[in-house]
This record gives structure tokens, sequence and C-alpha cells, in this order.
């Protein structure tokens, strides 16, 4: 114990002597101290022979006492000696005392290269660290780094020798460094130098560098380091794409910690492997197989080394179970199972995945038909309820025809579920999976729950047997499945479930097994309410009461109506469907029809004799009825509806009953806008100056941005009848500066007035937006707004008050008018004793609707009267 301890204290005195010559020796090199006899020096024989004998005491004692005495050229000897011989701490010491590190012999030989050849490896860094140049080739073409590729060459050396070096220089003979380690077999030194850009297409005598790996045996391993450089990934991920065994292991052994080096998609060797397999559709060899086994063997034994505790075994990366379970092989599965694959681990893409995305190892096996593996991974306690975007393992089965499996995932589901279990065989439409159920768990037939499902999928060949069990088919049940937003409710017959699906087929078939076409459902439906044609007319023959009433008091023409049907109603009316009954809420098949705008049904329940003349709730009319409702309205339907009044009219429907608030059909469609519709009212007949009972007329209603209704109405003898009415009309007219209307609708209800400043209906005017408190006319506001085309027509009409001819004329507005107007003629009439009397009698009738009688009673003569009422204008100036 003594002896070793010495020993180790006399190791580690020499290392600290030679770090401490080292410290030294870059001290001196950057105080520039060194001073050396440039001639032969008198000690250089002394030296050299002291050197060959190795004692490092003689050879620094010369140097310190006879440094001046010794020549350059003594110095180098000296160097490449130390160097060949491997005397460390002399070669620092050389170095310390000027020795040329780039110094050779007589073959050319530098002292790095004499290190690199002898695997001096830490004699080798000093050099390169004091400048030694690792480029610099011997009398035969031979650098440093070709020098130290030997049989025995230390992978450390190319590593510290490639740096700075030309990879691909050649010697005399035409060997590049890849040659001659190629040549070895040092695998590592190869990696080395592809990595630092060997070239492998190199060659020598017309034979390439693959060419000479070839020979040797060795060529995968330039594929694969070639590849590791180019696809900048680590060896192994590189190797295993070459599916060679002695490769893998080759690299597994030489390359510490490859095990655990990822691709640069962040996956394992095994990944990467199953991807290939998987990706090049050859099949599992069983080269491949015993690489899959010593790759997981591998990944097992470095996931204990490196995660011995449970918290570090959470965070170790996942073994790809999900995809080796897509190769098939149940040992690869139970290998995976082995070295601690999490069987019910989903694989999910990325983060953003989302969670319906789920596919687990269980899916895969399942979807591919693997019966071993599902097996397997149920004994390993598989989750079999996980659900995916697929659905679930048996869902997966199911759909792909694997009846073997999909028979052993259903005895496992129908253990937790035993419904969900024949939920899936019916929906598959597997009849021998479903009969298997039946007799493992000795389950009724006559379920009418397993009919239910029958139609829901289509499974007629399911739905065929069951029938043959001769279940109660007119027998109400609860469905499992309802769904609130179903026309049908949750407690139904199964001829309910087959009109409301469409399904003839499985109609025709209840019908024939004595299904009742009259049973009804919770709400009183019976099947024609969830009927189409088809299924309607199958029903009808085979005896269905087209007039059974439901909840509501509604048959079956009310639900035809409501879905649009059209041929269906047409059927159920052939049939002796009641045309005009009333439901429990007073609504008609005609008021459905209405609400739903459907011309097509309206126009058959016409040609069927439905009353239309029928009042309904609020005193509506269908007209009514049909306009009233603006939640239901769009302009994009105005169309329909021109369509569905045309009909309307042709059955000689009232077109003048008034609803609960007093409006017609006309007053209603000139509120909504309908320009089209209020022509064909007028063309009817419709009273246009009827009055509701908020004192509203068609026109009133119609003092919106379309101005083409009021332009119907003034020329269809419409009047106002109130001043506020008139006053409204007259401010919307000129405020649109529309000239033809405000001429039109002079003498029907709208007459002089003048609104003062006091009264609350200038409000009309938007007192806000003028400038000043001032009476307001019609010709003030026109020339407010500068609608002068207007104001020269009301004075031409002398559609005056006493106002403007006595204070507006006085107006800045006025003296515009006067400057932009070329009619003097006006101006020259305006004050005359005619319009000055004419203006005054006007005044003392008034605007409101009661003129006409008063200016009748006068007794002036008719043309006068008729100049009053502003009667005499001609029609086509208006």
């Amino acid at each position: 114990m003594k002896k070793q301890a010495k020993k180790q204290l006399l190791v580690k005195s020499k290392q600290q002597q030679m770090l401490a010559l080292l410290d030294e020796l870059e001290k001196d090199f950057k105080a520039g101290q060194l001073s050396i006899c440039l001639s032969d020096g008198a000690q250089d024989e002394t030296l050299i022979n002291t050197v060959n004998t190795g004692i490092y005491s003689d050879i620094k004692n010369i140097l310190e006492k006879h440094r001046e005495s010794i020549s350059q050229d003594a110095l180098n000897t000296c160097l490449i000696k130390a160097s060949e011989s491997g005397q460390k701490l002399v070669l620092i010491l050389l170095i310390k005392s000027g020795a040329n590190v780039n110094c050779s012999d007589q073959y050319g030989n530098t002292p790095l290269m004499a290190c690199a050849q002898r695997g001096y490896y830490d004699m080798s860094r000093i050099l390169i660290t004091n400048k030694a140049d690792v480029n610099k080739v011997n009398n035969v073409g031979d650098t440093a780094l070709l020098l130290s590729i030997t049989k025995f060459g230390s992978a450390d050396m190319a590593r510290l020798l490639v740096l700075g070096s030309n990879v691909n220089a050649k010697n005399n003979e035409g060997y590049t460094p890849l040659m001659k380690a190629v040549d070895v077999g040092d695998l590592e030194v190869i990696h080395i130098l592809i990595l630092n850009g060997a070239d492998v297409t190199d060659s020598k005598g017309g034979e390439t560098v693959l060419e000479k790996a070839n020979k040797k045996g060795i060529h995968f391993f330039l594929n694969v380091f070639t590849d590791c450089k180019i696809l900048k990934q680590p060896t192994l991920i590189a190797a295993v794409k070459y599916r060679d065994l002695n490769l893998i292991q080759t690299v597994l052994s030489y390359e510490d910690g490859c095990i655990d080096q990822g691709s640069s998609k962040g996956e394992t060797a095994l990944e990467v492997f199953i991807d290939l397999i998987l990706s090049e559709k050859k099949g599992l060899s069983p080269e491949d197989k015993r690489i899959i086994n010593l790759l997981i063997l591998k990944e097992y034994n470095a996931r204990k080394i490196s995660t011995p505790n449970k918290k570090n075994q959470q965070g170790a990366k996942k073994l790809p179970l999900v995809k080796a379970v897509q190769i098939g092989d149940v040992d690869i599965v139970k290998w995976l199972c082995i070295a601690g694959a999490q069987v019910n681990d989903p694989d999910i893409t990325s983060k953003s995945t989302p969670l319906t995305n789920k596919w687990t190892p269980l899916m895969s096996a399942a979807k591919e038909g693997f019966f071993e593996i599902v097996e397997l991974l149920l004994a390993k306690d598989a989750d079999i309820e996980i659900k995916g975007a697929e659905g679930t393992a048996l869902d997966l089965a199911m759909n792909h025809d694997h009846l073997d499996c999909a028979k052993l995932l259903i005895e496992r589901n129908a253990r937790n579920a035993k419904s969900e279990a024949f939920r899936l065989a019916i929906q598959y439409n597997n009849l021998t999976v479903f009969l298997h159920l039946i007799s493992t768990f000795n389950k009724d037939m006559k379920n009418l729950l397993y009919l239910d499902w029958s139609i829901l999928f289509n499974s007629e060949n399911i739905f065929r047997i069951l029938l043959d069990e001769k279940p109660d088919i007119n027998q109400r049940f609860c469905r499992s499945h309802y769904n609130p937003k179903s026309p049908i409710p949750k407690s139904v017959c199964l001829l309910h479930i087959t009109a409301s699906y469409n399904h003839l087929q499985f109609t025709e078939m209840l019908l024939h097994n004595n299904a009742d076409p009259n049973v009804t459902d919770s709400n009183g439906n019976t099947a024609l309410f969830y009927a189409n044609k088809d299924i309607c007319n199958f029903l009808l023959r085979s005896g269905a009461d087209v007039n059974v009433k439901n909840a509501k008091g509604q048959t079956a023409i009310f639900s035809a109506i409501e879905n649009r049907m059209a041929d269906v109603v047409e059927a159920l009316l052939e049939a002796g469907a009641l045309i005009n009954l009333q439901d429990d809420s007073e609504e008609t098949p005609m008021f459905k029809a209405i609400y739903t705008r459907n011309p097509e049904i309206i126009a058959l329940l016409i040609k069927w004799n439905a009353n239309t003349k029928t009042v309904l709730k609020g005193g509506h009319s269908y007209l009514t009825e049909l306009l009233r409702l603006p939640r239901v309205f769009y302009y994009s339907h105005e169309a329909r509806d021109t369509q569905i009044i045309q009909h309307l009219l042709a059955s000689s429907n009232d077109i003048n009953l008034e609803n609960e608030d007093g409006n017609t059909a006309l007053m209603l469609a000139c509120n909504i806008g309908m320009v089209n519709v209020v022509q064909m009212f007028v063309e009817h007949g419709a009273d246009v100056n009827f009055v509701n009972k908020f004192g509203q007329t068609a026109l009133s209603l119609s003092l919106k941005e379309n101005l083409n209704i009021v332009k119907i109405l003034l020329t269809s003898n419409a009047r106002f009848n109130s001043i506020l009415h008139c006053q409204q009309a007259v401010f919307f007219f000129i405020n649109r500066n529309d000239a033809d209307v405000t001429q039109l609708a002079l003498g029907r209800g709208v007459y002089p007035f003048l609104v003062k400043s006091d009264y609350p209906g200038q409000l009309i005017f938007h007192k806000g937006y003028r400038n000043d408190d001032n009476d307001v006319s019609p010709l003030s506001l026109a020339l407010q707004e500068r609608r002068y085309k207007i104001a020269a027509y009301l004075i031409e009409s002398r559609f005056l008050t006493n106002y403007d001819v006595t204070k507006l004329i006085q107006t800045d507005e006025f003296q515009e008018f006067t400057l932009r107007t070329e009619k003097s003629n006006i101006f020259n009439n305006l004050l005359s004793l005619y319009t000055l009397s004419f203006v005054q009698v006007s005044d003392l009738h008034g605007a409101t609707p009661e003129r006409e009688s008063q200016v009748l009673f006068l007794p002036i003569p008719q043309p006068i009267k008729q100049q009053l009422l502003f009667q005499h204008l001609d029609p086509k100036q208006r």
C-alpha cells in the first residue's frame, strides 16, 4: 500500500512539473526572453548525447547553464529525437528553449509527424498548441494525419490532427488519409475523416475509396458516415436505415451512448427502423426482427441506467408500441411490453392534435386484424373504451371486417356494456357477430331496441332475422338514442321510425308483418306524419287514416305542409284529407301554408277548394297574415310572396278586410315596402284611403325611402287625411328633392300651411337642423333646402301662405333664390292683387281635411274653387 501511494505521489509530482513547464514556456514566449546561438555551439554535441540518454535533470542543467552555447540546429535535432522517443518533459523544455516546432529531419519528418506516427497524443497536442503545422509534408508527401493512421492508431489522435488539416491531401503514392484508414479498417477514424470532409470518391490507381472499402467489407460504414454528414444525423440513426445487423452491432459497440441519440425529428433508432419497415413494405425478415430485439434491449438497458426512479421514468421517451403493432409481429409487441411500453398510451402527432385523434396500440391491431396482438394487449389490460376519430378498437375491427378480432373485443366490451356491444354488431350489419352475442349472453331477440338500431344503421339482414322472431312491432317503446332535435318523440313505434328515416323497404316489411298503419306515438302522430310520398302511398294502400288527429288537433296534412312536401299534400288530399280543418290553435292547413310561404302548396289547396275567406285570429285574412309577420319576411322572399298573393287574389279574397288594428293588406304592403304587391292591390280595387285605428292611411305608412309606392297611391287618388301627415309628406318630398311627387301631392289632402316657431309640429322639420327660430312654410323650407325647382313650382301654383308674401320675401334665402332663377315673371306676379287676395282666402280655410267642404260652399265661381283646392293643375304637371 505504501509503495502504491509513493508511486501515485511521484506521478502527481511529474504532472505538476509538466504543467509548470508549460506555463513557464508560455510566459517566456510572450516575453520574448529566449536567446540561442545561431551557429555551431560548443555544447551542441553534449546536449545531443544527453538527450539520447533521456535524463531530464541533465538536459535541463545543460540548457540552463549553456543556453547561449547551443545552436538552433542542435535544439531542432534534439526536439526530433525527443519526439521520436516520447520524452514529453524534454519536448516542453526544448520548445521553451527555442526549438523550432516545424523543423524536419533528413526525411522531411517534423516533430509532429514523429509524435503522430507513434501515437504520442499529449506531445502532439503540445506541438499543435505551439503552432506546429499540421499540413506540412515529408519527403514522400505524408502529413502528420496520414502517418497517425495505423492499425494501432488512436481516434483521439485523428480527431486532434484533423482540425485545420487538408483531409484530402495525397502523398506521392496518391494515398489520402481516408484510403489509409480504410486499409487498416479503423471505423472510428473513417467516421472522423468523413465528418470533416474526406472525399469518399477519391481514387488511387483507378480504385475509389468505396471500392476499396467494399473489398474490405466495410463499405456500409462509409455510406453511413456519409449519410451522417449530409443528413446531419447521429451514426446509429443513419445505420439502421441499411437494415444490417452487423453494421448496427458495430456502431453500438464503438460509439458509446449512441442509443440515446435521436433523429432530427426527435425519433429514436427503434422508431426510425420501424418506420422504415412499414414504409418499404418488404415485410419483416428474421434479421429485421433480431435488429428490433437488439434495439429494444439497448433502449431498455439505457433507461434502467439513466432513469432509475419512477419520477424520471415518467419523463422518459415512450417506446413506439403503436407503430410496432402495425408490423404485425406478436413477439415484437411482447418485447416492447416487457421493456415497459404502456399499452394505453395514445399516439398523438402533436400538442395541437385534438383528443379525438387518439390512436392506441389496440386500435392499430384491431384495424389490421392482428388477432394474437389484440389478445396480448387485452391480456395486458388495454382499454377498449378509448375512442379516436375512427371510433374505438371495436369500431375499427367491425368496420374492416375482422370478425375474429371483433368477437374478442365485443366479448370484452359486453362484460362492461352489453347494449353497446349489440349496437356495434348491428351498426356494421354483421349478422355473425350479432348472433354470436345473442348466444353467448342469452339475450331476447324480441327486444325492440335491436330493431330500432337495425333501422338506424340500415342493417337489413339483422332486421329480417329479428322480425322472424315475431316481436310486438305495434308496441310503443323509448328510444335509447333519442335526439331532442328530431321530429319524432322519444316514445314511438317502429313504423314511425322507418317513416321518419324514409326507409320504404323497412316500412313494407313492418306492414307485411301486421304493423298497424294508424298506431300513434306519444305525440299522437301516426306514421303518415313523417312519411315521404312513396311511404305515404304505401301507408294509404295499407289502410292508413289521413284524418287521425294528434295531441294538437292536427292531421298528417299539417305536417306535410310544414315540411313543404307538396307531393305528400296532394296524395293526402286525394285520399280525403280535411282541407279546412282547424286545429286546437284555430289554425288551418291554409294558415300553415301561408306561414311556410310555399306558393305550390297554396295553389294546390286553392285548387282543392280551401276556404280562403276564413277570418283568422286578430281579424286577419290570409293576405294580412302573410304580410304581417316581419320575423319571417325578407326582401329576397318578395317574388315568392307576390306569387302567393296572386293565388289568393284569384280566389276572390276580400282585399279590404281589416285586421284588429284596422290595417288592410294594402297598408301592410305599404309599410313593408313591397312595390309590386301595392301595384297589384291597387289594380284589384284596394281602398287607397282606408284609415286604420291609429289614423294612418296607406299614404302615411308609405313615407319611407322608396317613393315609388307614394307615386302609385297618389296616381290612384289616395289622399292625406290629417294635417300632421300633410306636413310630414311635404317635408319628406322637399327633403328628397322629388319635384314629381310634390306636384302629385298638391290638392290630395296637401294644402298650404304654416308651422309656427313655437308649435310642437315644428319638430317635423327637424328644428335642431335649422339655423333660426322662424316660422316654416313649404316654400320657406324649399328655399332653406335650396330646392329651387320645387320652390318655383309652389310659387307658380300659388301654394303659398300669407307668411310667404309678407315676411319670407324679405329674407336672404328668398333674395338668393331671386338671383338664381331666370323666371322673372314669377316675381312680377307674386305680389299681384290677385295673388295676394288668393293667398288671403287660402289661409282662411287652412290645411285641414275640412278645407274641401268649406271651399265647395263658398259663393265663388267653380274655377276659383278648383284653384283653391289645387284641382286645376294639369295631371301631367303633377
